[in-house]
């Protein structure tokens, strides 16, 4: 081995063992993150979990709303991805421990996620101190971190470095060999889930405008004959969509039953998580621009300096003074340091092709982060699908940020730049911090991004002649001054920054060996990742304190059914899919505040609720029909027996339940007289009844219920819910998946993978 490929290798381990300490209460099951992941994943992925470990997949929900498909949902928090299921199949041979194999599959699909980001980026730095360097950059900085908030952070990048390491090794490396076309479709298709296509082929929008206009010939490198076989693959695997597209019309998204004079209210900039009415229930994968601009999520000006800044996070310390208040859903914190290496690679290696097909996404995505109101997501939203499947911009952070990663990279190749800015860099650096500073205070976040058009063109009269030593000092002076005056701690801002550009000087200067800047991005990061430790370290997972058993179940028959499970130290956004996790079947989803005071059926139908992701429509109809109170708790089987025999009046039955689990049942019902068995479990076309071996229809009882014609006497009745078409394309999904990857290996290592060596960027 190599020196430097063990040095290498040796900073990987040093890098993961900091995260695993960091970790450690984590990954042993004594801490659980916050926010989202708590209140979504957990249950969610506590089900999913259970139900492979008991041998069945997690098709059939019989605890939310009366019994409804669980399958749409999996999609939603990446459950398709294959690090969650063998993380289950792998970990399940140490621990049957559920919430210990969420943070374990948490943990396993951040660092495949980063191997992968880290992969991409290494081919573009050849010194040994500026790869080393992006081990703390991505292992404990936000890409690892920002997960432990939002779930949505580490799903929608998920799979995106590994989708550009091969893109990149055909267009900018011209290495056609067919391993490359294979992985780079089953990498693609992997992204097929619920929205989280949406990024790769937001970023492949500002990738191909970058090529059109900067490198031309990597365009047609890419126009090749095995381009179809990409493509087959990735769409081979789009199966699971395509067939939850074709069935959206049978569920209601919560966060799109709007008030029906949304349109003239002050957007919500969040979701609208109420199950009540009245509503105006946008249906279809693309809602109209007004409901996504009405309950959407958005970043902002302030989203820009954010990653400048280490001490953003104040909702983690509620004791931090803080002058600026805007509220991001985690810190997103790259530092001065990598930004400056970025600029590096932006305006001094435009020799380079690549970094200005990075400079455009990077500029592409800042404009599209501004959101809702303006910049090119509304002009986009009705004419590229993939923007409008993105309501919550924010949720593109890591993104992002990414292509200002891969031109850091660059930044560590360039050569000597000019220490001192000139008086046009003062100048710039004043008019650009300055409209930044006048944008956050004064501008209308949705039209903020037309700051950016005088100042496009000031920067282009006063530079078009100067050097890249210019603009890499404007550009950094300018957003450097502008994060410090919204820094809510100027003093911690003052000195990391001062120090960042020490380092980095003495560096240029050739005063100072490049490793004092990789140990001091260590100590950076590191300081970081301790000082969000609340989002993974401080808080005991409420599981635990409401009783709920973490080792996994076997299912018992729910032969009742309750309003609703009793919400934890009234948590005013409680834990949605509570049921779920509690193993207590339930009419409805957890009251949004004061559960304790919603005692009643007749309440808690009327209560406003935190929604589960997905409702289906049968169930919505019903809750809001004009149906008794008393006959709806009777069909709901609040109190008493799910499974009722309904025939002559004094008719004498009894049932015996054979085999449960929530995908089946097999019930031996004795009945003097004809009549109906009716389960108030939830209906759905896919379920399947046979009595006595012979199919019969399923009907739809009461509006949301299932129920079955039985003749007198004794018979065996056997229910099954098979969604054939889902189950079909989800094993092609996998099929195609691992059968293009099972070829990588033999066209990369057979053909001489690890003799070729790949050819710089051909420049411009």
């Amino acid at each position: 081995m190599k020196k430097d490929l063990a040095v290498e290798i040796s900073f990987f381990f040093i890098t993961l063992a900091i995260l695993v300490f960091n970790l450690w209460s984590f990954l042993t099951g004594k801490t659980s993150f916050l926010h989202d992941n708590l209140y979504w994943e957990v249950p969610v992925f506590h089900y999913f979990a259970e139900s492979l470990l008991n041998g069945y997949l997690p098709l059939w929900n019989p605890y939310e709303h009366g019994g409804e498909p669980f399958y749409p949902i999996l999609g939603v928090p990446r459950l398709f991805d294959p690090t969650d299921p063998l993380t289950v199949w792998i970990g399940g041979h140490f621990t049957h421990n559920l919430l210990l194999l969420t943070h374990w599959a948490r943990f396993a699909k951040i660092i495949i996620t980063l191997l992968g980001a880290y992969f991409c980026i290494r081919p573009w730095v050849k010194s040994l101190p500026g790869r080393v360097a992006f081990f703390p950059i991505l292992f404990l900085s936000y890409y690892a971190i920002g997960s432990f908030r939002q779930q949505a952070h580490i799903a929608l990048f998920a799979g995106i470095p590994w989708v550009l390491f091969y893109f990149q090794r055909i267009i900018f490396f011209d290495d056609k060999r067919l391993f490359n076309w294979l992985a780079l479709g089953a990498f693609l298709g992997l992204n097929w889930q619920f929205y989280h296509f949406a990024p790769i082929w937001t970023l492949f929008l500002f990738i191909g405008i970058g090529l059109f206009s900067f490198y031309r010939e990597g365009l047609k490198r890419l126009w090749d004959k095995r381009l179809a076989l990409t493509a087959g693959i990735c769409f081979a695997m789009m199966g699971p969509s395509i067939f939850l597209y074709f069935t959206q019309d049978r569920y209601v998204f919560p966060a799109r039953m709007l008030p029906k004079d949304y349109q003239t209210r002050t957007p919500l900039r969040s979701p609208d998580n109420n199950e009540g009415g009245p509503e105006s229930i946008v249906s279809g994968v693309r809602i109209p621009y007004a409901a996504a601009y009405y309950s959407g999520t958005v970043g902002n000006t302030e989203f820009l300096l954010q990653p400048l800044i280490p001490d953003t996070a104040y909702f983690v310390d509620q004791t931090l003074s803080v002058k600026w208040r805007f509220y991001a859903d985690c810190s997103a914190y790259i530092g001065v340091l990598t930004w400056a290496l970025a600029l590096l690679g932006l305006f001094l290696d435009r020799a380079n092709p690549a970094c200005r097909v990075w400079g455009t996404c990077l500029f592409g995505m800042g404009l599209l982060l501004l959101g809702k109101g303006g910049a090119i997501h509304q002009l986009f939203y009705g004419i590229y699908p993939p923007i409008s499947a993105i309501r919550h911009t924010r949720m593109l952070m890591p993104v992002a940020l990414f292509p200002l990663l891969l031109l850091a990279a660059r930044g560590w190749e360039v050569g000597r730049l000019s220490l001192f800015p000139s008086v046009k860099s003062m100048f710039g650096a004043l008019g650009l911090g300055g409209a930044l500073i006048f944008t956050m205070r004064e501008m209308n976040q949705d039209w903020a991004w037309i700051i950016l058009i005088p100042m496009g063109v000031i920067f282009y009269v006063v530079f078009r002649k100067d050097s890249g030593t210019d603009k890499f000092w404007a550009v950094l002076l300018g957003t450097g001054v502008a994060a410090g005056v919204m820094a809510p701690n100027h003093l911690i801002y003052f000195i990391l920054a001062q120090i960042s550009l020490v380092l980095f000087l003495g560096w240029q200067w050739r005063k100072l060996s490049p490793w004092f800047l990789v140990f001091f991005l260590f100590f950076d990061y590191h300081h970081h990742l301790k000082m969000n430790r609340p989002l993974y370290g401080t808080r005991a997972s409420p599981v635990e304190h409401m009783g709920i058993p973490l080792d996994a179940q076997k299912p018992v028959f729910p032969e009742t059914r309750v309003p609703y499970v009793s919400d934890w130290i009234s948590d005013p956004q409680s834990i949605r899919y509570l049921s779920v996790i509690s193993r207590i079947p339930t009419a409805f989803s957890t009251p949004f505040a004061h559960p304790k005071e919603i005692d009643t059926f007749e309440k808690a139908l009327k209560a406003e609720r935190w929604s589960t992701f997905l409702l289906p429509r049968t169930y919505f109809d019903l809750i809001h029909s004009p149906v008794s109170v008393e006959k709806m708790a009777k069909a709901f089987a609040i109190g008493s027996s799910t499974l009722k025999f309904n025939g002559p009046k004094g008719n004498k039955w009894s049932r015996e339940v054979l085999d449960y689990n929530p995908n089946h049942l097999t019930v031996r019902v004795k009945t003097e007289q004809d009549g109906n068995l009716f389960w108030s479990d939830g209906y759905a076309p896919e379920w399947r009844a046979t009595v006595d071996g012979k199919a019969i229809p399923v009907q739809l009882a009461l509006g949301h219920f299932k129920a079955v014609a039985v003749p007198a006497g004794e018979h065996t009745i056997e229910f099954k819910f098979v969604p054939v078409f889902y189950l079909l394309s989800l094993a092609l999904f996998y099929l195609v998946f691992f059968g293009s990857l099972l070829w990588v290996p033999f066209f990369a290592f057979v053909k001489g993978f690890s003799t070729v060596r790949l050819p710089e960027p051909v420049p411009a």
